[in-house]
C-alpha cells in the first residue's frame, strides 16, 4: 500500500513538472541570429483545466481556455486578441482559436522552439518566437 501511494506521488509529481502556465509572454525573434524582432504575444489561462479525451475515452491532453494577445512594438494596446484553448502534454504546448486563424506552439523546456502560425484565407504566416 505504502509503496503504491508513494507510487502515485511521484507521479502526480513528474506530470506536473512541466504544467502550462497561466501566463506567457513571448518575443518575435529572428532564429539565425538571435535578434529580438517587433511582436510581443502574451498568452493568459481564462478558466480551469481539464482532461481531454478522444473518442475511445482515451486520454490525449490537459485543455485549458486560453486569451492570446498579440502586440507589435512598444503599444501598450493590443493589436489583436484571440480566444482558445490550450492542450499540453508533458512539455508540449499548443494553443488553436476559436476560429482556427491562430496557432501557437512551444516546448516547455525549450522555450526559443516557440512559433506562430497566422492563417488568413489562403495566407499563412509563421514566426519564430522565444518565451520567457
Amino acid at each position: 500500500m505504502k509503496v503504491l501511494v508513494l507510487l502515485a506521488a511521484v507521479s502526480g509529481f513528474v506530470n506536473s513538472a512541466y504544467a502550462a502556465p497561466e501566463r506567457m509572454v513571448c518575443q518575435e525573434y529572428e532564429r539565425e541570429s538571435g535578434k529580438l524582432l517587433n511582436k510581443t504575444i502574451v498568452l493568459t489561462a481564462t478558466g480551469p483545466s481539464k482532461d481531454k479525451h478522444d473518442e475511445k475515452g482515451e486520454y490525449i491532453a490537459v485543455e485549458t481556455p486560453y486569451l492570446i494577445s498579440i502586440y507589435e512594438g512598444s503599444s501598450t494596446y493590443t493589436e489583436q486578441e484571440f480566444t482558445g484553448h490550450v492542450l499540453s502534454e508533458d512539455v508540449n504546448f499548443d494553443f488553436e482559436s476559436d476560429d482556427g486563424k491562430i496557432h501557437f506552439y512551444t516546448y516547455l523546456d525549450e522555450p526559443a522552439e516557440s512559433g506562430l502560425v497566422i492563417q488568413d484565407g489562403k495566407k499563412e504566416t509563421r514566426l519564430d518566437f522565444v518565451c520567457r
